[in-house]
């Protein structure tokens, strides 16, 4: 039995869930999964040939490395078994039929609890000592102003070993924890430390078990950082700037733990409710005969999803109707006819991705340049390109007929302009690019996260610069593609929203 906090993680994030949700459902639905090895080894063939788990890597023949990927979608809350046949929750029907997955898995990561019948799997088995939420309990304890950050380090020797459930009394001692740590490291933890919390390979060794430990408390950094509410600055995991008042109404809306978790299709089914429903009313007894058609459209739906989630697609073109087709040799009825309520694209699928790129830091920031280029291409109808490499030169260039602009991505959690990037991009960025192009009337960075200061330093580069400017967020560009689509606009429907010197926040453009 597992004496600390525990997640199955085949990946270190939740990016690519819903293509492998596609993957398993596409060969699962209305179907018997558990002692099917037959089946197993065909689900991790499927994942290697879509390219969403690496050839080569399993641990043996009998399909454990599939199994682990299904037990990762279980503990997420997306299906259940039902007379021993596989059922998808609400939840997931919702990221099949294409829902934002940001907001679905954002809904499923913050209810997930300790019991569960995911916990108490015999592969898991986690303490029954724990009666606990982890990612509320971990966002609550950011937003106390006595700890506002946690390392991984802290999380993995006392929040995930000490934190049994969520009682005002429990939350105090953890802080108290937490606060000796910081002033007096190893030296307050038990003495037999890795005799309690003994690694998996059994190996009883203080290493062994902190590297493991580490390695859980990692994966709640990347399932917290997936949310959008909390992301690291540099090594501390800290609330995203202006997402306080939506965690603060998480935590004092929080309902009860689940019950009955021994029962799967109860529990499952409550906590696979997706966000816009408050109850899963299904007459799952009227099941839908699984055909070869069925299963081609799910196969279409989840190499598109996977397309999605990789780059920004705001329409579904020939090209990507071809690409399906050479990869699948599904017919063009049927893609057609799979993807048509995807017209008007999926941005809301790249939306983890381009967010995720957006915390990468300095050293892994090219990958977050051209997503950027593509987005104000795709998404916006600018004619940009990718101008960084060329020294003393912003990011991106975006041109339009009506307006033109230079954007500098920033892959920070919290990104501040220093008095260096100030001078950067009045006397090096701008000049240049306001002589050459009429139209050039804004400059714009785009980051994670912004600091406190953000609005007064973008308002001094403006004036100092003579040209307006602004600042967004990465999920909140996506959010106002998603607008710029919908309704309709073109690039010089923007100019109110770049200019305004200051950050462009959701409230401006919904």
């Amino acid at each position: 039995m597992k004496n600390y906090w525990f997640i199955t993680r085949p990946k270190r994030k939740l990016i690519s869930v819903p293509e492998i949700l596609s993957a398993f459902i596409a060969g699962s639905l209305n179907d018997q999964w558990t002692g099917q090895v037959g089946k197993h080894i065909d689900f991790e063939e499927v994942l290697e040939k879509q390219g969403l788990k690496r050839r080569g890597d399993r641990r043996d023949q009998g399909g454990s490395g599939g199994r682990t990927y299904v037990s990762w979608l279980f503990s997420l809350g997306l299906f259940f078994k039902k007379d021993g046949k596989i059922q998808t929750t609400l939840a997931g029907d919702a990221l099949l039929n294409g829902e934002p997955p940001v907001e679905i898995l954002k809904h499923q990561v913050l209810k997930f609890q300790y019991p569960s019948p995911y916990s108490i799997l015999p592969a898991v088995r986690v303490s029954d000592r724990f009666r606990i939420r982890p990612v509320l309990f971990i966002l609550k304890l950011i937003m106390d102003n006595r700890i506002e950050y946690l390392t991984q380090e802290e999380i993995a020797k006392i929040v995930i070993t000490e934190a049994e459930n969520e009682s005002e009394k429990n939350f105090q001692y953890i802080i108290e924890r937490i606060l000796a740590f910081r002033n007096f490291g190893d030296s307050v933890l038990p003495t037999d430390f890795n005799e309690l919390y003994p690694s998996r390979s059994g190996v009883q060794s203080f290493d062994k078990t902190v590297s493991m430990l580490s390695d859980i408390a990692n994966t709640f950094i990347n399932w917290i950082e997936y949310t959008q509410l909390a992301a690291r600055d540099e090594k501390h995991l800290k609330v995203v700037p202006g997402q306080e008042v939506e965690i603060a109404e998480i935590i004092e809306n929080s309902p009860n733990l689940i019950t009955r978790w021994e029962d799967e299709e109860y529990f499952q089914r409550r906590y696979g409710v997706d966000p816009w429903h408050r109850k899963d009313t299904r007459n799952l007894n009227e099941t839908r005969t699984v055909t070869a058609q069925l299963i081609a459209q799910k196969m279409v739906r989840t190499k598109f999803l996977s397309m999605a989630a990789k780059s920004p697609i705001t329409e579904v073109n020939t090209p990507i109707i071809e690409s399906i087709y050479s990869s699948t040799g599904i017919t063009h009825s049927i893609i057609e006819e799979e993807l048509a309520s995807f017209a008007n694209g999926a941005l809301d699928s790249f939306e983890a991705s381009y967010f995720d790129m957006s915390l990468k830091g300095r050293d892994q920031c090219r990958e977050f340049e051209l997503a950027t280029v593509e987005l104000f291409q795709k998404a916006f109808d600018f004619d940009s390109s990718h101008v960084g490499d060329k020294g003393k030169h912003p990011d991106v260039l975006a041109v339009s007929e009506d307006l033109s602009g230079i954007i500098d991505s920033k892959a920070y959690a919290s990104y501040t302009i220093s008095n260096d990037h100030k001078n950067r991009m009045v006397h090096n960025y701008i000049p240049p690019y306001i002589n050459k192009i009429p139209n050039l009337e804004f400059f714009m960075y785009i980051s994670g996260g912004f600091g406190k200061n953000f609005d007064k330093q973008v308002e001094l580069v403006a004036q100092e610069a003579n040209i307006r400017g602004c600042g967004i967020t990465a999920n909140n560009i996506i959010k106002l593609a998603r607008e710029y689509k919908s309704n309709n606009w073109k690039p010089c429907d923007l100019k109110r929203h770049f200019t305004l010197n200051r950050e462009i926040r959701r409230a401006d453009f919904t």
